[in-house]
């Protein structure tokens, strides 16, 4: 089922000549453990056009007005599509405009989900950004998600990257306690 959906979202995007990589659980399940989920986190770049995305979504998908999702796009915020038919939805989340979120973007790469070729957030990126969600949410799902892509991925990990962008978004002290953990496991 995720596959058609993916298949569908990704072709919307790439009609409407949008820039994407897949972020969220999704993109920790490909990096370290599987867990289940009912939507798909994309990143999108700022610059789409809305009448574009609007129309490229139109078939088969609840879309958000124009209007709503020219305003998202301004405020660098997000606005959600739905398959009708799966109801499986897809949040796209426009870029932030900071450092970290534009370095992020840049170093996507190519990889295959589900038989879907799709530009996915590095391990480190994916990371970094569940650590921030972590810390604003107290959630213990995105701590397992980090431990579980520490864990399967650490001999591939790029740990000066994190060090190196750990503080700036203020997550240093959740990434060395995890990490620590992680570390003690194995």
């Amino acid at each position: 089922m995720i596959t058609s959906f993916l298949r569908r979202t990704v072709e919307a995007l790439d009609e409407a000549e949008v820039a994407h990589m897949v972020s969220g659980s999704v993109a920790s399940t490909f990096h370290g453990e599987i867990r289940q989920t009912q939507d798909v986190d994309l990143v999108i770049e700022s610059t789409a056009h809305p009448e574009a995305l609007h129309r490229a979504f139109s078939a088969g998908f609840y879309t958000p007005p124009v209007d709503s999702i020219r305003t998202e796009l301004t405020a660098r915020g997000m606005f959600n599509v739905i398959d009708l038919e799966s109801q499986w939805k897809a949040d796209l989340i426009v870029c932030k405009d900071r450092p970290f979120s534009r370095e992020e973007f840049r170093r996507r790469q190519p990889a295959t989900l589900a038989g879907v070729d799709v530009h996915l957030v590095t391990v480190e990126d994916s990371i970094l950004s569940k650590l921030e969600w972590a810390l604003a949410t107290g959630s213990d799902r995105q701590r397992r998600d980090i431990a579980g892509m520490l864990h399967s991925g650490h001999d591939r990990i790029d740990y000066g990257y994190l060090d190196r962008w750990a503080p700036d978004l203020g997550v240093q002290g959740l990434l060395l306690e995890i990490r620590s953990a992680v570390e003690a496991e194995d």
